[in-house]
């Protein structure tokens, strides 16, 4: 029996991915670095610190990773501030709700930081739906490693078959798969070039789910 959902936020909750590749596109270039979305379709899921450690050495950068990353965070934590910036997926603040009256719990477990996540939920007045705002910072290895999947369900108290992971991104999918959690694959229109053959059944509206039937 199903007892809690685990929901990523980047691309599932919240529409950020175009503004925020716009950002890291735009501060590449700052180095004379010039990066394009698809260069930067492999860290979709992962965190800032795996994604800038990987470009640091890629282009030899004459910043620490630390820099990089506080830099490129504080110019999006900036455009988020703005309600008008922080715009929900079509139908997913309505299954949240139905999530929650059919007494399901739920996290985010999200690969930005806990800057963003709290943010964003809060713009989008969600957050008393949540037991826990999860960070990948709160955690050793990034997706596609499992970690913040287990940590999730350590939070939630529940075991991996009580639980269902929605995610947008090959590397979120792989995390899920590797902590031995369901996975709903979340397919929209900014993240339709991400692998999601992995999960479990994969969406492109999140009216499709029948919530009976998933909670049996």
């Amino acid at each position: 029996m199903i007892k809690a959902f685990i929901f990523d936020m980047d691309g599932v909750i919240v529409n950020s991915e175009p503004e925020l590749v716009k950002i890291e596109i735009e501060y590449m270039a700052n180095f004379g670095v010039e990066i394009t979305k698809k260069d930067l379709d492999e860290f979709v899921g992962t965190n800032s610190y795996y994604m800038f450690d990987k470009l640091k050495k890629k282009y030899n950068l004459n910043k620490t990773v630390n820099e990089l990353v506080d830099e490129v965070r504080g110019i999006y934590l900036d455009h988020i501030q703005l309600k008008e910036n922080v715009n929900a997926i079509n139908g997913v603040i309505p299954l949240i709700k139905d999530l929650h009256n059919k007494g399901i719990k739920m996290v985010v477990a999200s690969s930005s930081p806990v800057s963003w996540i709290e943010k964003i939920i809060e713009t989008l007045e969600i957050r008393e739906y949540f037991q826990e705002l999860i960070s990948g910072d709160f955690v050793k290895d990034s997706k596609p490693a499992p970690d913040i999947f287990l940590y999730a369900l350590d939070k939630l108290k529940v075991k991996k078959e009580e639980a269902i992971v929605i995610e947008d991104s090959e590397n979120g999918v792989k995390a899920a798969n590797n902590a031995g959690i369901k996975v709903i694959g979340y397919e929209g229109d900014e993240t339709s070039n991400q692998n999601l053959s992995h999960a479990d059944m994969v969406i492109k509206d999140f009216n499709e789910l029948d919530l009976d039937e998933l909670l049996k």
